[in-house]
């Protein structure tokens, strides 16, 4: 008897708010809606939840996030970075968080930290390689890159051993294709 209350009251609710947006405009109704905290009504969560469960790409989706990942909309993710652990490369010296990653092309987007005087190994790019320095300054082929620079590299380029003096963070975009050179191989 309560639920048939409460979706009576709901009813009545959306009738009244369809009436206000008629009256004065989505603007100003969308404006106070977002002015004022209201609790929403109480079978809400259990509607969100329900279509939440149904989604055939929800549970999938969410699966294959990175750790700190979050479904935004459908097609849409973020990476909350401060909720995912640094993890340790197999190289001393430097850690990472994964950003994305698509199986499919055999890309991987990580947060790459460079700790002071690390370094990763001269290797052969399987594929198009992009660098952004985020913080600090990584030497790439040479040369000093800092905070806001880039580097591209073309599929069949060599790169030199990259390394910090002082450390540095970047984000990375590279393939699985990589492959090292000289006595790291």
């Amino acid at each position: 008897m309560d639920d048939v209350k409460e979706d009576t009251k709901d009813d009545m609710n959306a009738r009244e708010w369809l009436e206000l947006r008629k009256e004065f405009g989505d603007a100003v109704i969308d404006a106070l809606a977002l002015s004022a905290a209201a609790a929403p009504p109480p079978l809400l969560k259990d509607r969100i939840l329900s279509r939440i469960a149904s989604d055939p790409e929800g549970p999938a989706r969410s699966a294959s996030l990175p750790p700190g990942g979050r479904k935004i909309l459908p097609g849409v993710s973020a990476v909350l970075v401060a909720d995912a652990a640094w993890m340790p490369a197999a190289l001393p010296g430097l850690d990472f968080k994964v950003l994305h990653r698509d199986e499919a092309r055999g890309y991987t987007t990580r947060l790459l930290r460079f700790g002071p005087g690390s370094t990763y190994p001269a290797h052969r790019h399987g594929a198009t390689e992009e660098v952004f320095i985020v913080s600090g300054s990584v030497v790439l082929n040479g040369v000093t890159l800092r905070a806001g620079d880039y580097c591209r590299s073309d599929a069949g380029t060599m790169e030199t051993a990259a390394f910090s003096v002082d450390g540095g963070l970047a984000i990375i975009v590279s393939s699985d294709a990589d492959q090292f050179v000289g006595a790291e191989a």
